[in-house]
């Protein structure tokens, strides 16, 4: 259960532990907070959570390192006590609402599910499923419904997010920040790739701004190791590709007897008159 505590309103900033965060502090984020303080002041506190030891950052990596980029040793905060699934869950609950890049919003859904489910296991699926058939009623809403009501989506389109992040190794989250743009789209196209050679290489290119998204980052990898199709252009290539397709199918029989029966007829005006 979270337990706050009124009384604690401001701390120095060295007096805040900084564990290891969902996401890493970027620098467009805190130089345009440092703007907004610096323009209106400091109006949203910080949230921290008193441990036996210190007290550790829930939520505002951002807003210390602007605030101590301005040269401001102690910020405002909202302090509580509380377990570590709970503070799991404020951490990535604060962020979701709205103004993260697609990987990141992907990032800290995976982080509010597995929290959710530790501190509310009954609304998982097959549980909740299993309760309903013997006339027990989960009072807790499921979190793909409360992810899904919040982005205006399905909840089959949160949990494909969900299983695309899932696959990926930190160190291809790490790499997929540096790409230009990172759309939902894409995180599941790379969800679908088994093979970490070709993984690795399609989020590279990403990350390289070589290809616009990662089905386009998929062929060129293909394409690069001899694996890609021909590119069909028009009808003709298309009626072309296909005879060359049954030809190379056939055996010699075949073949021979398919010339014979072509062999000496006409193969149209057009042919004709070339």
């Amino acid at each position: 259960m979270i337990t706050f505590h009124p009384a604690t309103k401001e701390m120095l900033i060295e007096e805040i532990a900084l564990t290891e965060r969902l996401r890493p502090v970027a620098e467009d984020r805190v130089a345009a907070l440092i703007e907004l303080i610096d323009a209106y002041g400091f109006t949203t506190p910080i949230v921290v959570r008193k441990t036996r030891t210190a007290f550790t950052l829930i939520d505002g990596a951002h807003r210390i390192e602007a605030m101590r980029r301005l040269g401001h040793n102690s910020i405002p905060v909202v302090a509580c006590s509380c377990t570590d699934d709970e503070a799991a869950l404020m951490e990535a609950g604060q962020n979701l609402p709205g103004g993260m890049n697609a990987l990141d919003d992907a990032v800290f859904m995976v982080a509010w599910r597995r929290a959710y489910l530790r501190l509310h296991p009954e609304t998982a699926g097959g549980v909740a499923g299993a309760l309903a058939k013997h006339g027990v009623q989960v009072e807790k809403i499921p979190f793909a419904e409360i992810a899904a009501q919040r982005r205006g989506v399905t909840k089959a389109a949160i949990y494909k997010t969900i299983a695309a992040v899932e696959s990926l190794q930190p160190s291809e989250i790490d790499i997929l920040r540096e790409a230009p743009r990172v759309a939902v789209s894409d995180l599941r196209e790379i969800g679908k790739i088994s093979a970490p050679d070709e993984r690795a290489q399609v989020v590279q290119k990403l990350a390289n701004g070589e290809a616009k998204n990662a089905a386009t980052a998929r062929r060129q990898y293909r394409a690069e190791r001899g694996d890609a199709a021909p590119v069909v252009k028009d009808a003709v290539d298309q009626q072309y590709l296909a005879l060359m397709k049954a030809w190379k199918r056939s055996g010699a029989a075949a073949r021979r007897r398919f010339l014979d029966e072509i062999r000496g007829e006409s193969l149209g005006p057009e042919v004709a008159a070339e």
